[in-house]
């Protein structure tokens, strides 16, 4: 029996056996511990010890194994709105796709379904999540992904792996025929990444979203669009690049390798080069496909090749455009179905799944939440800790020594640097302003783009900042410095009045000690006196 900290002289007698059994009650735990762990005389506090279950929780515990023997990996990941944890490559491009696909459910209107027992093609997977959404959705589905280009793939394999998807991955496009291409990979733009889109057309095709995404939100205190110059920077800043040479295969090539007898659903995103990707498909493998869904380029009459061709072979074909924030664009999706009575697909039972947790921060607070409504406020413990397994004493008996404390699997305390100058502290005011966070939480360290930060936000924050220093700000050194620290290095050295001298000429240095060593006094003290 143990008292709980803050509770008065009386306090508040409290069984750990029966928060421990609270618990094990959840259906993701499967061990637990809790203890009092003092900091001083006066604080004594409650924590609890928990070791997720390999079947409800098999992504919390491989974060766990990550954090153990890759901590460097999970620096790129990120838990999503529904607690799905994956590994990105940006955070504004994970949500956007996220909202596309998991709040929008674009790849499934006008009739377009996925089932259990489907056989799905996701070609141009980016970091998977549409696989993972299918994959949740219709865990008995048959999932197939293809992502060509090496960094975006390693997180599509992970996210597979991670989250044990019924999917396998291919290293490869799709394309008419087989062969090798080069792509140009967009680090902060990778959904646009191709081995067909031009420079001005990526341009124009992020130019247009960021003006659409700017008229559909709150312009804020600045009362006035970007101008155009500024957008233009931030494209140009979002469309820094490099080049692989990747592999490129045919639809009928994966059908007869994989053995698929049919293709439930087609998806296609694949940046200019839809219509190539349905013409690696042989005329026989065309009834395999009941459903399409193609998010199409209208460039050089795509469209019209595409829906021409489906309607051929006899779909009934749906063209919509995004109006919220693909208007102005030449991006268009295509739906495909096979007309009724066409639809050979067998039917299969409906999966009933049991409920899976997918997140660190989703499991804690569901597990938190669970203990609040079966407690006493005073029995809820003030932190939970996520382990692989309990440290046990070679008796078997838990060994309470080899327990990290709750700060210990945070970001270390003695670490954190809060703002110092006031060019630090000026940046870390129109931060919170613009991402809604509180300025304390910030320290020297903290990420614009890991924060929530977009390149709509860029532009605002240039703007904020010249207002409040008069140092303009390039949108290229945010992109290149996202933290806090770097950004209040370069607006110091931006600063009206700051020296703005470059590397030092060594040659230069020495030519003037030798001149001033030959300087008579007359001279010395005229130099003296410009230099006062």
């Amino acid at each position: 029996l143990h008292r709980a900290h803050g509770r008065g002289d009386g306090g508040f007698r409290i069984e750990l056996g029966e928060i421990e059994a609270r618990l094990a009650e959840h259906p993701a735990v499967q061990d637990a511990r809790v203890l009092v762990r003092g900091y001083d005389d006066q604080d004594q506090r409650l924590v609890a010890y928990v070791v997720p279950s390999p079947e409800a929780a098999p992504a919390v515990r491989e974060l766990l194994r990550l954090d153990r023997t890759e901590p460097e990996a999970l620096a790129r990941t990120y838990e999503l709105p529904n607690g799905m944890t994956v590994f990105q490559q940006n955070r504004s491009e994970t949500d956007f796709v996220y909202d596309e696909i998991f709040t929008h459910l674009e790849y499934l209107r006008n009739g377009i379904t996925i089932e259990d027992g489907d056989t799905i093609l996701d070609v141009g997977a980016n970091i998977g999540l549409f696989t993972l959404f299918a994959g949740s959705r219709c865990p008995g589905a048959r999932i197939h992904a293809f992502e060509p280009i090496p960094p975006v793939f390693d997180s599509l394999r992970r996210n597979v792996a991670l989250h044990g998807l019924n999917a396998k991955v291919h290293d490869c496009g799709l394309a008419a025929e087989a062969k090798e291409e080069t792509f140009t990979f967009y680090r902060h733009n990778t959904v646009i990444s191709s081995s067909v889109t031009t420079a001005e057309q990526a341009h124009d095709l992020v130019r247009s979203y960021l003006r659409n995404q700017e008229e559909l939100t709150d312009e804020g205190a600045d009362g006035a669009a970007a101008g155009d110059d500024l957008v233009d920077a931030v494209v140009d800043a979002r469309l820094d690049s490099e080049q692989f040479t990747c592999r490129l295969r045919t639809v009928s090539e994966i059908i007869e390798e994989e053995s698929l007898d049919r293709i439930d659903l087609l998806k296609v995103d694949v940046e200019n080069a839809e219509y190539e990707v349905l013409k690696g498909i042989h005329w026989r493998d065309w009834p395999r496909i009941r459903q399409l869904v193609v998010e199409l380029h209208d460039v050089d009459g795509q469209l019209e090749k595409v829906v021409t061709l489906l309607k051929a072979l006899g779909y009934d074909v749906v063209c919509e455009q995004d109006n919220r924030l693909l208007r102005n664009t030449t991006l268009y999706n295509v739906y495909a179905r096979r007309a009724e009575g066409q639809d050979a697909r067998p039917t299969a039972e409906p999966a009933t799944a049991a409920p899976r947790w997918s997140g660190r921060a989703a499991l804690l607070a569901d597990v938190r939440d669970r203990l609040g409504a079966a407690l006493p406020e005073y029995m809820i413990p003030a932190a939970h800790v996520l382990l692989e397994e309990l440290p046990l004493t070679q008796n078997g008996k838990l060994d309470q020594r080899a327990l990290p404390a709750p700060e210990d699997r945070q970001r270390p305390a003695g670490r954190r640097v809060a703002p110092r100058t006031e060019a630090e502290r000026t940046v870390a005011g129109v931060w919170a302003e613009l991402l809604r966070t509180d300025a304390e939480a910030l320290d020297v360290d903290s990420d614009f783009f890991a924060l929530g930060g977009n390149s709509l936000l860029v532009t605002r924050l240039v703007n904020r900042l010249a207002q409040a220093t008069g140092a303009e700000l390039t949108v290229q050194a945010v992109f290149e410095g996202p933290t806090l620290a770097a950004m209040a290095a370069e607006l110091e050295r931006r600063a009206p009045g700051a020296p703005q001298g470059g590397a030092l000429d060594v040659a230069a240095i020495l030519e003037g000690i030798d001149l001033i060593e030959n300087m008579s006094e007359e001279e010395l003290d005229a130099l003296e006196g410009r230099i006062k």
